[in-house]
């Protein structure tokens, strides 16, 4: 493949994990909603895989007739009220352990200090927190052209955190009697790692 295309391909991916990372890292406001509607209304009727078209289609019904509060509490019932007993957890140890910080977190540290990568400035949540992941993958795609072993680096951070991880997560969702929104977000963000798994893996 020829380098323009590469980096292409590289640019579509970031903005795809950017938008991912969007729906988890906090809470939705009116510049994220509408960002959301345009980039999932241009998404609408394409044929990618049956998942992702159905996540898609979901999202641009709730964001076509949802109210940015009706998401904002879902989002806050889901992922911050310390009292909620629809809370859903976000990092890769509880889903992966059965308990946050556990040896998950251990390697999934390792893993960070192998590449280089820190925990960027103003981040409260653990390192295996999703929408974190996500961003250490956007990382790793950026390092790519400079850092060869990035594309390895990032097939191991999808094959043994971010994937099983967020399929576990979407599962969560979908079984939350709260989580409608997130529910297809998660679909979708499960949807497309499927896809990444694919393009890592055949490019080992």
């Amino acid at each position: 493949m020829n380098e323009p295309a590469e980096r292409e391909i590289a640019r579509t991916r970031i903005r795809f994990f950017d938008l991912l990372k969007s729906f988890f890292l906090a809470e939705p406001d009116a510049e994220s909603l509408s960002r959301w509607r345009g980039i999932l209304s241009a998404m609408g009727g394409t044929m990618i895989t049956p998942r992702l078209d159905r996540a898609v289609a979901e999202l641009n019904r709730f964001l076509a007739t949802g109210k940015l509060g009706e998401i904002r509490d879902e989002y806050y019932t889901l992922f911050i009220d310390p009292y909620s007993e629809q809370r859903v957890p976000t990092t890769a140890s509880w889903y992966l352990d059965g308990r946050n910080f556990g040896p998950t977190l251990v390697r999934y540290r390792a893993f960070l200090m192998e590449n280089g990568i820190v925990r960027r400035e103003g981040v409260e949540e653990s390192e295996d927190a999703i929408g974190v992941m996500l961003d250490t993958m956007i990382t790793l795609i950026e390092e790519e052209k400079k850092a060869p072993a990035s594309r390895r680096a990032q097939e191991r951070l999808l094959v043994h955190f971010l994937g099983p991880a967020c399929e576990h997560f979407a599962r969560a969702l979908a079984d939350s009697p709260r989580a409608e929104f997130y529910a297809c977000c998660a679909d979708l963000l499960a949807g497309y790692l499927e896809i990444e798994e694919e393009l890592l893996t055949a490019a080992a």
